[in-house]
């Protein structure tokens, strides 16, 4: 579990994972963004962007990808299939970062 705390002495912003601070960097947490598929789906529809995802799985030539959609229960920000389908759908590393942390926190 990812949280994004801040610092109330410094007015630092940081992530804290497993009890250790990271700065406030997405890149340098990617790694630990990670997430469940109904996570995934209920960040997405929020975003309003489940029924554009599920077209351009839906369109993709990639079984991986659909198998991973359709049968997946657990989600990592550094899945290369995530990524691609990402960037074909216009989305920055910034947007990708947030949408997946909007999922995590998700309970």
């Amino acid at each position: 579990m990812i949280s994004v705390l801040l610092d109330s002495r410094t007015g630092d912003t940081f992530y804290l994972i497993k009890g250790k601070k990271y700065p406030y960097d997405p890149s340098l947490v990617r790694h630990a963004m990670v997430c469940s598929a109904a996570q995934a789906r209920i960040a997405l529809a929020s975003a309003g962007m489940l029924e554009v995802v599920k077209a351009a799985v839906d369109a993709s030539s990639d079984e991986a990808l659909k198998i991973s959609w359709e049968y997946g229960t657990e989600w990592s920000r550094e899945d290369p299939k995530l990524v691609s389908l990402a960037r074909t759908l216009g989305m920055t590393d910034s947007d990708i970062d947030n949408l997946f942390l909007r999922a995590m926190a998700v309970s």
